[in-house]
């Protein structure tokens, strides 16, 4: 199956990028922000949930490899944007010629390009493709598939930046779990994603960090 972003669904989640980045600084892309260091440590992230350590047991969680995965191309795409001064049109233009270009061995496991990611990253390469490639093999098998877990992040990001995420005050453990954990739930439940309106899916989200975070009885 074609994993590759078309270059519509590339300007669907510049879009929404900086949408979000609007909503944390409306002058954001004239802001020397250290996305490259962001990127490494959500990736570092990655590589702890897909299991490294030789002596001792991990447990392996692809989910959550996935969420660190896309939360690094939150990152990239920040980047990228401030790189082409705010111009979405041709940022997403640069980013489909870059996908078509790279090539990766077939031979290369998810850990390796993990690596290769923080690697790039802290030299302040872009590493959008990569981070493509990695989500990929992550079973995430086409361009809609990554848009879809991109959108439901992307969501949830803005319900913590209007929850008080930037002031402290926002719990993400909902109940006994983190609120990430929740998304597939709540997307296998409503099937309330749409590309062109995510308030159905904010919605939903709002309710299920309602419902969860009620104090439970002791009775």
């Amino acid at each position: 199956m074609d994993n590759t972003l078309t270059q519509k669904q590339i300007q669907t989640l510049l879009t929404l990028q900086n949408d979000i980045n609007t909503v944390i600084n409306t002058d954001w892309v004239n802001v020397d922000y250290p996305y490259s260091r962001a990127i490494f440590m959500e990736i570092a992230e990655a590589i702890d949930h897909h299991g490294w350590k030789w002596w001792t047991v991990q447990e392996h969680c692809l989910d959550q490899v996935r969420i660190e995965l896309i939360d690094a191309l939150h990152f990239s795409l920040s980047a990228e944007i401030s790189l082409q001064k705010g111009d979405l049109s041709e940022c997403a233009h640069r980013l489909a010629c870059t996908l078509k270009q790279q090539r990766i061995s077939t031979q290369t496991s998810l850990l390796d390009l993990l690596e290769l990611i923080c690697v790039k990253a802290l030299t302040h390469q872009s590493v959008f493709a990569i981070l493509c490639e990695a989500l990929h093999l992550c079973d995430l098998n086409t361009g809609e598939h990554i848009v879809e877990l991109y959108i439901k992040k992307n969501t949830l990001a803005l319900y913590r930046l209007r929850n008080g995420y930037r002031e402290g005050t926002y719990n993400k453990i909902w109940g006994t779990q983190e609120d990430n954990c929740f998304l597939d739930k709540i997307h296998a439940r409503h099937n309330c994603l749409s590309i062109h309106d995510t308030t159905p899916l904010y919605k939903k989200i709002a309710s299920a960090h309602k419902i969860n975070s009620r104090p439970t009885s002791n009775n």
